[in-house]
């Protein structure tokens, strides 16, 4: 290969990368600044959890892998999703209501 085809690849990897990084890093730099309202305890079913949620600007940051654990439940990060399941309420759930699938 010749040196301009080098440049072109390189100079494209480049802008592969610098595009991936920013996306991970935006809800961050929403929050660069800002001024945290409150620390709060998070308490699930009586016991507290060790790590605290904030409130920024009238939002609340909890810490969803602390009370997902604490609940039994799995959490799963896919991309920009966050599936969170709990087979074992839910199922609890039905039984004790009346409601019909």
């Amino acid at each position: 290969m010749n040196k301009k085809m080098y440049m072109f690849i390189g100079a494209l990897l480049g802008v592969l990368l610098a595009n991936s990084g920013g996306a991970a890093a935006d809800q961050v730099k929403l929050l660069v600044g800002k001024t945290i309202a409150g620390e709060y305890n998070v308490r699930v079913n009586g016991t507290t959890l060790s790590e605290n949620a904030i409130a920024v600007d009238g939002t609340a940051y909890v810490p969803l892998r602390s009370i997902s654990e604490s609940l039994g439940a799995n959490l799963a990060v896919k991309g920009k999703l966050l599936k969170l399941q709990q087979e074992l309420l839910l199922l609890m759930w039905l039984l004790k209501s009346s409601h019909k699938l």
